[in-house]
């Protein structure tokens, strides 16, 4: 995908059509394609596991075969992954389509100090999906990702307090003065970020408990 995805983006360059609109076409482009490159191989997965019941004696009836439970499993993150993407990054390509570019970098900048509540949601996210997904009762694997995503609530009200606190600061400091006048696109853009991480972190624990339905309709 990230091949796909940096030749898609060197085409545009070297067509001058280098915008954020393509950019964001191009990378949703490069992801299709590997899901699409995901379905032959999860068909002959299927039918291998079909034909498997058969030949022999009491064992091969109904049950899929292991690849291609992983590759369905595989196909349905990663289509749920691109829609999450295409949500983000969505409102980029907008404003640079409606904006100027000053307002696009004001904002790219306030939504990159805003993101890093989302990365530390998915982070605890990350950590907790192999622990969920390992216990062997639902009720246990409940219990647990309700401890996590308790964790995951008030690391995020810190983080936001901090940074409506402190966001004009942080901006001046690591961007430069130019950019202070982000503060109150950031201010903005933190609550969004604790809605997205807490999404995050949701979705992480449902696919623990192979619960995507929830997750796509979310």
């Amino acid at each position: 995908q990230l091949l796909c995805y940096l030749l898609g983006l060197l085409a545009l360059w070297a067509l001058g059509a280098a915008t954020v609109a393509n950019a964001l076409v191009a990378f949703v482009a490069s992801a299709a394609m590997t899901l699409l490159a995901l379905l032959p191989l999860a068909i002959r997965a299927r039918r291998a596991s079909g034909g498997g019941g058969s030949g022999g004696g009491g064992g091969g009836g109904g049950g899929a075969s292991p690849l291609g439970a992983v590759l369905g499993y595989a196909g349905r993150v990663h289509l749920q992954a691109l829609c999450q993407i295409v949500n983000r990054r969505i409102d980029q390509a907008l404003i640079s389509l409606y904006l100027a570019a000053a307002d696009l970098g004001l904002y790219v900048v306030a939504f990159a100090l805003a993101s890093s509540l989302t990365t530390a949601a998915g982070t605890v996210g990350m950590v907790a999906f192999p622990k969920v997904s390992t216990l062997g009762s639902a009720a246990g694997r409940q219990s647990l990702f309700g401890r996590y995503f308790r964790f995951t609530l008030a690391l995020l009200a810190c983080g936001a307090a901090g940074l409506w606190l402190l966001g004009g600061w942080l901006l001046e400091l690591l961007f430069g003065a130019a950019y202070a006048a982000a503060a109150p696109v950031l201010a903005v853009l933190v609550l969004g970020s604790v809605l997205a991480g807490l999404s995050n972190c949701l979705a992480f624990g449902y696919k623990a408990q192979d619960r995507l339905a929830v997750v796509a309709t979310g």
